[in-house]
């Protein structure tokens, strides 16, 4: 088979050309990353939000403070409720025709505690709004935390826009270096 500079330079067009066409996407890549970096800056519409959300949960939390104080002595009182119970002991005699009499011949003292289940639903309402307090100091964290990090974030996908850029540049320019090249082959 024969060189046909004819051909070699065809096919390197087309590198080229698929070379181009990669770095042109990439630069549009950058540009969108940058973009994306843009609704990062401080005091936009995600930070805002965020700082909403931080603000909501802590506050949200600390109104659930005092219902889980009230439900949990209220638990503790309807676990506490003692009633006292009084039972008599008693005989029957049966007199004939004088009749049928009752006498007590002791008397048990005893208490108990009837409100004892409801007290243990009511513990129970009170740690679930525990376990919910709990879990909104958590989500005001983490939007705290990423609002903290939205510079970092914003930093490194501005520097990596940059690097896209300049990969597409420099494949752009090799891609027309190729068809160069292969445009001399040709002549």
């Amino acid at each position: 088979m024969a060189f046909d500079p004819q051909a070699v330079n065809t096919q390197l067009g087309k590198v080229g050309d698929s070379h181009i066409t990669t770095g042109n996407k990439l630069v549009e890549s950058a540009a969108e990353l940058r973009t994306m970096a843009a609704t990062l800056n401080e005091n936009e519409r995600i930070d805002r939000a965020l700082g909403s959300i931080e603000t909501g949960m802590r506050s949200t939390r600390d109104l659930l403070a005092p219902v889980a104080t009230s439900l949990h002595s209220v638990a503790t009182a309807l676990s506490n409720i003692t009633v006292p119970s009084i039972q008599f002991d008693r005989r029957e005699l049966d007199l004939g025709p004088a009749g049928i009499f009752r006498v007590v011949t002791g008397i048990s003292i005893s208490s108990t505690r009837p409100l004892r289940a409801i007290g243990t639903s009511v513990e129970s309402v009170a740690d679930d709004i525990d376990n919910i307090r709990t879990g909104l100091r958590d989500t005001a964290s983490a939007a705290d935390t990423l609002q903290d990090e939205l510079p970092r974030i914003r930093t490194r996908l501005l520097s990596g826009a940059d690097d896209l850029e300049q990969a597409g540049g420099e494949l752009v320019g090799a891609g027309r270096a190729i068809q160069d090249v292969g445009h001399l082959l040709a002549q």
